[in-house]
């Protein structure tokens, strides 16, 4: 064969009025019987049953005209997967409606994350994904099989130092082990979502509160003088939000006073103090 040029002897064919990849310039290394080119697929598009046509243009070294033919049908696929959406689920991956959405997430307590992928995905369990949380904090893969499925399921353990109001993600470790069934690794967090994703505005407290003090007005004695006028009783606290109610028991009776700023003040009444 002489003369035989990729361009114009094969057709690639098209997506969009597009061809659905590119072919290098063939080339021989035994005289003209075999040629070689490599075809390089077209980014980010899925288009089944595609070909590659040869024409007529070419001869041999008689002159003879070269007959058409077509390949086999091939299947390009580029497209990768991205993160579509991250909820809150339970351990079952169901999503949680807003009535089953717990006020707060205390110490200790789990946080299930659904991650909905674009594509049906499969992870490879050795290095496998993590969710981050807040820039340093991890959600450990849950599900504990490599079954196709379009969503990814995800496990926070509240850790002690957390004290949040909403719920971020911010990037996926190992995103190359998340895989379609092409082979092709989902798009990383940080390029479809720069900033993150906000699941949720909820308070996520893992900040045990502690008792730093109790102070009296009338200090270690109670005189005549202290009881003639109402007293206070003042409580330092750390790690209780502003507005969480802080009980004390004084002589058998309950007073409750919202915390501002880990301090919360109770006024003992006059007719109080006399009874104590």
């Amino acid at each position: 064969v002489i003369d035989f040029n990729s361009n114009d002897d094969i057709t690639i064919s098209s997506h969009n009025n597009n061809p659905v990849g590119s072919l290098t310039q063939m080339t021989s290394k035994d005289g003209g019987k075999i040629w070689t080119g490599t075809f390089t697929p077209d980014t980010d598009i899925e288009v089944n049953n595609a070909t590659l046509t040869l024409s007529n243009n070419w001869k041999d070294l008689a002159g003879n005209t070269g007959v058409t033919e077509v390949s086999g049908l091939f299947n390009v696929d580029t497209s990768r997967p991205i993160v579509e959406n991250i909820i809150l689920s339970n351990s079952n991956a169901k999503e949680l409606g807003a009535d089953d959405i717990p006020s707060s997430y205390k110490l200790g307590e789990f946080i299930y994350l659904l991650v909905k992928f674009s594509h049906i995905v499969t992870v490879s369990h050795v290095n496998p994904p993590e969710l981050v949380l807040w820039d340093d904090k991890i959600a450990n893969l849950y599900t504990s099989t490599s079954t196709s499925s379009q969503n990814l399921l995800f496990r926070y353990t509240v850790e002690a130092d957390i004290d949040k109001t909403d719920l971020k993600v911010t990037n996926i470790n190992n995103h190359t082990n998340i895989l379609d069934g092409a082979g092709n690794y989902i798009v990383p967090f940080n390029t479809i979502h720069p900033d993150n994703i906000n699941v949720i505005s909820i308070i996520i407290d893992g900040v045990t509160p502690t008792l730093s003090s109790i102070t009296t007005s009338w200090g270690n004695v109670l005189n005549q003088n202290d009881m003639s006028s109402d007293g206070t009783v003042t409580v330092i606290t750390s790690g209780v939000e502003d507005n969480q109610n802080v009980t004390i028991n004084l002589n058998s009776h309950d007073y409750t006073q919202s915390c501002q700023n880990n301090s919360t003040t109770f006024t003992i009444t006059e007719g109080h103090l006399k009874n104590l």
